[in-house]
């Protein structure tokens, strides 16, 4: 752990250097979101059933790198089944040939307390790779995504996850001014997380986005937002349909 994490902060100190040297200008956003209930992205599963309060924290960064940090807190007294976490994210962006997009990320999920950082947390990295194209105020994105995500202490028991998805962005729809319709469609191919109770390998169709309204320049609030999980195939581990509609405000910069 010790010599990961050395590593770790001598390529941010590098990258760091970089940035105070380069010319591009940092932007970034705030969000902050109340959610029905926590559907997982990765495992397919509701995490909590209780209503969330998710904030997330970004950085476009010279060089292609963004960065964040999110926060999830369960508005209920109890949140068992990770309903609370913390998650550092790093991703780097590059342009390939003929429009297309390459992308590499990792993200570490603070699961328990920090004076216990690296026990029974979880880790992820992925890979992705999209192209968009436009059709007047439409703009259509197909991407294949791949990730790997295990549980710190044994990078070797973790699991394959396949995320095929094409995201739909909508300007001004009939013609209201200030307006965007954002969503994707995705399907997401599991081989089983034990961590999280997926005990199968499971195929799931989610659906997720929401109306845009911009208040300001740099302000913008989501209403309605929703999330949508199907199951294509039946894992037999307890993962099912589920539904949640969120709200939220986010600030840009």
């Amino acid at each position: 752990m010790k010599k990961m994490m050395t590593a770790v902060w001598t390529v941010v100190t590098l990258f760091a250097v970089q940035f105070l040297h380069a010319e591009e200008k940092i932007g970034g956003w705030v969000n902050v979101s109340l959610e029905q209930r926590y559907v997982g992205l990765r495992v397919s599963r509701v995490i909590h059933d209780k209503p969330m309060l998710w904030t997330d924290v970004g950085l476009t960064l010279p060089k292609g790198f963004t960065a964040g940090l999110w926060y999830s807190q369960a508005l209920d007294e109890k949140s068992p089944n990770f309903g609370n976490e913390i998650d550092i994210w790093a991703e780097w962006q590059n342009e390939l040939p003929h429009d297309y997009s390459i992308s590499f990320g990792s993200v570490y999920f603070i699961l328990t307390p920090l004076d216990e950082l690296g026990k029974d947390n979880i880790a992820d990295h992925w890979i992705r790779l999209n192209k968009s194209f436009g059709f007047g105020k439409h703009t259509l994105t197909p991407e294949i995504r791949a990730e790997w995500m295990w549980t710190t202490p044994d990078f070797d028991d973790g699991s394959v996850i396949l995320m095929p998805n094409v995201r739909h962005v909508w300007s001004e729809p009939l013609s209201i001014n200030r307006l965007t319709l954002d969503h994707t469609m995705m399907t997401v191919w599991d081989d089983g997380f034990k961590f999280a109770g997926n005990s199968s390998k499971g195929v799931f169709a989610r659906w997720y986005g929401g109306l845009h309204w911009r208040l300001t320049e740099n302000v913008s609030i989501r209403l309605p937002g929703w999330t949508v999980l199907a199951p294509i195939t039946d894992p037999g581990d307890g993962r099912k349909f589920a539904t949640s509609i969120n709200t939220g405000i986010t600030f840009s910069f």
